[in-house]
């Protein structure tokens, strides 16, 4: 477990969206809002604290950095406290931390059924976390492996396949 301090809110009096910082389930894609270790509260609102996370969990956090002629709101995902994306919305321009958000985003937005950002960055985690837990060569070995030997099946015929995948 690592502790993680964080500020959430710049200007509490022009508070456009409440701020929060919530685990991701991975297998549900619901959000767990998490209360910190530390609160740092500011008008009621809670605009800060510190969270102890486990390493391994994925965690968004929405911060609300709004004054009164301009909206600002960051949408982070955290895995434990390293920052793997994030999503800016400065009056209604949104800027994506890299092409898998916005993929995730625009694929988010046409789905429907609630914050296209929160969707957007739930989906990121199940894509990172793949990408960490899954060796993507050896699916591929073993699929170009079952096809040869289908085809081999449908022709009554032998093979030994010997595949080796190399990244470009």
């Amino acid at each position: 477990m690592v502790r993680v301090k964080l500020s959430l809110v710049g200007n509490v009096k022009a508070l456009y969206k409440k701020p929060f910082f919530a685990r991701v389930d991975l297998e549900s894609g619901r959000l767990e809002f998490l209360r910190p270790l530390v609160a740092e509260w500011r008008r009621g609102v809670l605009a800060g604290g510190e969270w102890e996370v486990d390493e391994e969990e994925y965690y968004i956090a929405r911060g609300d950095w709004s004054t009164h002629r301009h909206t600002r709101l960051t949408y982070t995902l955290f895995r434990g406290a390293e920052k793997v994306a994030e999503i800016s919305v400065e009056d209604g321009n949104v800027e994506f931390s890299d092409d898998m958000v916005k993929e995730c985003y625009i694929k988010a937005r046409t789905r429907g059924g609630g914050s296209p950002y929160i969707m957007a960055l739930v989906e990121r985690a199940k894509i990172d976390y793949l990408q960490r837990t899954v060796d993507v060569r050896r699916l591929v070995e073993e699929k170009i492996k079952a096809y040869a030997e289908k085809i081999a099946k449908q022709y009554g015929v032998k093979v030994r396949v010997h595949v080796e995948v190399e990244e470009e």
